[in-house]
């Protein structure tokens, strides 16, 4: 062997080479589409020409960056899940890095006054709602609600909040969904430090947000039923369409993504992820919410979304 040192070559003796292995690897897939309209529950196969044709390892994998809007199986075979766009991804699986895609749009019919709902496997049966309350696709942040209150607004501060008492404006003042919590300075005892509240800690019909918007059939969900599809799913860290979430999935195969919306303080929207219940937490003026993996409770004045649930 010859190697170059200095301005010349050097001889070296060479006594035993190893067996080298030469990879030939995928330079190209093309995929049978490039891009495809599906209705939902409509099924499309994609095929995948791997190139070139003696390319040691021709095996390819399937994802699709948006489940809820089409999800494809280990072979290519995609279903339309829901109203939304999905790009259906196929990879070499040599290391090459090589992929082609699909894009793949799914149209669903959406009645006036009836929203889409999946059914993740969960044991109570519980349906939960593909977008947030006043959002048009799983990824959109809709509107934000105080707790207890049925509109959106543009100022989220106790002084706004719905149910306060005259003459007050801030925590202890709230009148309404108060029970015998202790804190006896507030508007839900009187003067000898007697309870005077109404009991309530779960929202009438007539003061949840789902239920006055959506209907009768929908509501906001439990700390039981947000416990549910905690236990009863796998979570992810995903982006979809730009928008960071966590994607949950259930046993069936079914998920739902919930956004990284955020919460209105005032005017002010800050970057967290939580979901007002339907329950009071703790004490009377707090709200209970989902945040990421676990049950929290808020001030009540405080803007969140909503991921409204279907009654089993």
């Amino acid at each position: 062997m010859r190697v170059w040192r200095g301005g010349s070559f050097e001889l070296y003796r060479v006594n035993e080479v190893d067996e080298v292995d030469f990879v030939k690897l995928v330079s190209e897939i093309k995929l049978s589409q490039e891009s495809a309209e599906l209705e939902k529950g409509q099924t499309l196969q994609l095929t995948a020409t791997v190139l070139p044709e003696d390319a040691d390892d021709k095996s390819v994998t399937w994802e699709s960056s948006n489940p809820m809007a089409a999800k494809v199986d280990e072979n290519g075979l995609v279903t339309g899940t829901g109203r939304g766009n999905a790009r259906i991804i196929c990879r070499a699986a040599d290391g090459s890095e090589v992929w082609a895609e699909c894009q793949v749009k799914v149209n669903a019919v959406i009645v006036p006054g009836n929203h889409e709902y999946v059914d993740l496997g969960l044991p109570s049966g519980t349906l939960w709602a593909t977008t947030n309350l006043g959002a048009d696709a799983p990824e959109e942040y809709g509107f934000y609600y105080a707790w207890g209150e049925t509109e959106p607004k543009d100022d989220y501060t106790w002084a706004t909040y719905k149910w306060m008492t005259e003459g007050y404006s801030d925590w202890q003042g709230v009148n309404k969904y108060t029970f015998a919590d202790g804190q006896t300075g507030t508007a839900w005892y009187d003067e000898g430090g007697n309870f005077i509240g109404d009991g309530l800690t779960e929202l009438l019909p007539e003061d949840d947000a789902a239920t006055v918007n959506w209907g009768s059939q929908w509501q906001t969900p439990s700390i039981a039923q947000f416990q549910e599809l905690i236990d009863n799913t796998t979570q992810e860290n995903k982006e979809i369409n730009g928008v960071w979430g966590y994607l949950y999935t259930g046993t069936n195969g079914n998920s739902i993504f919930l956004p990284y919306a955020g919460v209105y303080e005032g005017t002010s929207l800050e970057n967290f992820i939580r979901y007002w219940t339907r329950e009071t937490q703790e004490c009377s003026d707090y709200g209970g919410y989902y945040e990421f993996a676990g049950m929290n409770r808020g001030s009540r004045y405080r803007g969140h979304p909503i991921r409204p649930v279907r009654k089993p």
